[in-house]
């Protein structure tokens, strides 16, 4: 008999509490060659509008040697022909490298092809994943290395409950319809293996290894993302700098293309749930010591972790950022006292997109290290406007 699926839908709602900028490896970096910056804009030279100038007969065949040579000698076509490939600089910069530009989609209707800007469903899926698994998260061990391939190597890690959870190892297969399903990844119950050992857990260490990892990754088959569009607001390129690692001096400098302050993306998450609740009984495993209910579904684990990871992101980066600029002034200590505010609230705040490695990692749980104020190799990119942190957000998450 085919089993049968319901569907949650979700509403998702990023809201700009700094600027940001995603990019999500989207090969989308505008060289220096490619584009003319003329009152306060940067013109991307695009081919079409190139081809258009030389229909309409405002340059020859021999202009298009050096098209830019041609449009810095007659700036008054910019606008023209090329006002929808323009980006809005900040200020007038001077000597600018490459620019990275925020995620976008095409649009194809009929004869016309437009840009979109989103937050997409990759980088929404993986907010979802870093909530989940912070929900079980007690603490991280990291180790960098210098000269690696992998030089952020995780040493160790230590979950929620975990004893309790290896004890029920063998009904934990029984929720799935064939041990296949379990994949190697995570090993988040290396931190208590010597204490199963003496125990005598030696056959479900072997099988342990993989079990949170599966677990993830059989609920997340269940997960569909789509795209969060923006809504309203406005895009900046501004100059941003990344604190050192080592001291207090700036890397160099890029370039962002920046959703600003205030800006709204929209988008759905559903969620596909059998009726007889067949998926829900891995979670009742998980968190049966946690008192939570039966019928708990995944979303909820999501959010409820994102709001534990919120409070380790804050308080990691304030410590940090406070290290790294000496102490905090009235204005940045504003800035996390507005996000502890946040947070205190039972809100979503976190960071995304190009905004330093801590935001990409689970290094905010590392205890050991925030205590002896070893940030490295943290990095934070700062707005070179107003001195302060890129890539933080707020996120709406609500069930329709």
């Amino acid at each position: 008999m085919k089993e049968k699926y319901s569907v949650k839908t979700y509403e998702l709602r990023l809201r700009a509490l700094t600027d940001f900028c995603v990019s999500a490896n989207q090969d989308a970096v505008v060289e220096s060659s490619d584009y003319i910056i003329h009152d306060k804009y940067a013109y991307i030279i695009d081919s079409k509008a190139v081809f258009n100038m030389l229909k309409d007969g405002i340059i020859s065949e021999r202009d298009l040697e050096d098209v830019k040579e041609f449009l810095k000698n007659n700036p008054e076509y910019l606008e023209k022909y090329f006002k929808t490939r323009r980006l809005e600089l900040a200020r007038n910069y001077e000597n600018m490298l490459s620019i990275s530009r925020f995620w976008r989609y095409l649009d194809i209707k009929e004869n016309e092809v437009t840009e979109n800007y989103a937050v997409p469903a990759s980088t929404i899926k993986g907010i979802l994943n870093t909530g989940f698994l912070s929900f079980f998260l007690e603490d991280i061990e990291y180790v960098y290395a210098r000269g690696q391939k992998a030089r952020l190597n995780l040493k160790s890690l230590k979950v929620n409950n975990a004893q309790a959870r290896i004890d029920n190892t063998q009904s934990l297969f029984k929720t799935f319809e064939s041990k296949e399903d379990f994949q190697k990844g995570l090993k988040v119950f290396y931190a208590a293996q010597s204490s199963w050992e003496e125990k005598g857990y030696l056959d479900e260490i072997r099988e342990a290894e993989d079990i949170f990892d599966s677990i993830e990754k059989s609920l997340f088959r269940t997960v569909e993302c789509l795209d969060a569009v923006f809504k309203e607001g406005s895009f900046i390129v501004k100059k941003v700098k990344r604190l050192s690692r080592a001291n207090n001096r700036s890397a160099l400098p890029q370039y962002f293309e920046l959703a600003q302050k205030g800006s709204l993306f929209a988008g759905k998450v559903q969620v596909s749930v059998p009726h007889d609740g067949e998926p829900l009984s891995s979670l009742s495993f998980l968190y049966e010591d946690s008192n939570y209910i039966e019928d708990l579904n995944v979303m909820d684990i999501c959010i409820e972790g994102l709001k534990i990871y919120s409070k380790k992101l804050v308080k990691a980066e304030e410590k940090f950022f406070a290290q790294k600029i000496g102490s905090l002034n009235s204005q940045s200590q504003n800035f996390y006292n507005d996000l502890w505010s946040e947070c205190e609230r039972g809100n979503i705040v976190i960071k995304i997109g190009k905004s330093g490695i801590h935001a990409k990692s689970f290094m905010s749980f590392d205890s050991n290290n925030l205590e002896k104020n070893d940030f490295f190799p943290y990095t934070i990119n700062i707005d070179d406007e107003n001195k302060l942190p890129i890539g933080w957000v707020k996120l709406e998450i609500e069930e329709e």
